[in-house]
């Protein structure tokens, strides 16, 4: 059978990995342009397609079948230097276009990114750099070699080191894809948490001041951050209360809020910029003092 022959695993992986890299190019395509050209994607998609062929032909030629470990060491031929450029090369290209593509976001100071996009990022560029060396120094290994048609020790460093490279390559790409998908899911949890813990304190403040009621499709954390901004700014304490959330709220709760001079009052919401307070602060510091009461 042919999964007894040896290399043929190596081969069939190089097969299917290289039809891959032709769609590989074609998304990175569709993320740095806006309307990606169709003659390019097929470009990208025939160019896969005749890589993978041509690894599978150069296999076949080769003189000695093996496994991957005694490919890496056994003696250069042309057939072997054709499978290794032909299976190495275009992956150190493409990774290295990852790479770059990671990087080029990481730098976008017009683009926020979601929460664990940046670290994904991060790993994604690093570990397909890491990937791109390897690759590239196996290819620039078999052209060396080509012309003495001379074998690797077993012990020369670039065949110890390369699977192991190519290892934690693997498993930081897998990491940083992770921490890229699973990055805005946990934000949205991380939001609806904040959310439920400010509740509370916005359905307050929209009591005591409906007018800050938006009309519009806004919803969820962003409408209430934005009522209760607009509350704040109609709630009036006394000027020597300090900027704290337990003052401005005990404070608000005390109200009702009455403008007593420029000289002796300012609004709450400029108490909650000169303590640097966000609303989570405050709806902390109002569920804290509801169920004090509430204990009473």
């Amino acid at each position: 059978m042919l999964l007894n022959i040896p290399g043929f695993a190596e081969a069939a992986s190089y097969f299917w990995l290289l039809l891959g890299v032709g769609m590989v190019n074609v998304y990175v395509d569709s993320l740095e342009q806006a309307a990606p050209s169709w003659r390019r994607s097929r470009r990208h998609i025939v160019t896969g397609v005749c890589l993978a062929l041509l690894v599978v032909v150069s296999w076949l030629y080769i003189p000695d079948k093996m496994d991957s470990a005694g490919l890496a060491v056994a003696p250069m031929s042309l057939p072997l230097a054709v499978f290794i450029l032909t299976a190495d090369a275009p992956l150190a290209v493409t990774l290295g276009r990852i790479s770059r593509y990671c990087l080029r976001q990481i730098r976008d100071v017009s683009r926020l990114p979601a929460p664990g996009e940046r670290s994904g990022l991060a790993l994604i560029g690093l570990f397909c750099g890491t990937g791109m060396l390897s690759f590239a120094t196996s290819s620039l290994d078999a052209i060396v070699r080509l012309p003495t048609g001379a074998a690797r020790s077993p012990h020369n460093p670039l065949t110890i080191a390369t699977p192991i490279i190519n290892a934690i390559s693997l498993c930081g790409l897998a990491i940083g894809l992770f921490l890229l998908l699973a990055g805005p899911t946990l934000a949205v949890r991380g939001q609806r948490r904040q959310a439920a813990l400010v509740r509370p304190f916005w359905e307050f403040l929209v009591r005591r001041h409906p007018e800050v009621h938006l009309e519009g499709s806004q919803r969820g954390l962003t409408r209430m951050r934005m009522e209760v901004h607009d509350a704040l700014s109609l709630c009036y304490l006394p000027r020597t209360t300090p900027a704290t959330p337990e003052a401005i709220v005990r404070g608000i709760i005390a109200g009702p809020e009455r403008p007593l001079g420029p000289d002796s009052a300012v609004p709450a919401a400029h108490l909650v910029t000169v303590g640097h307070l966000t609303e989570a602060d405050l709806a902390m510091a109002y569920n804290a003092a509801t169920e004090e009461i509430s204990c009473m």
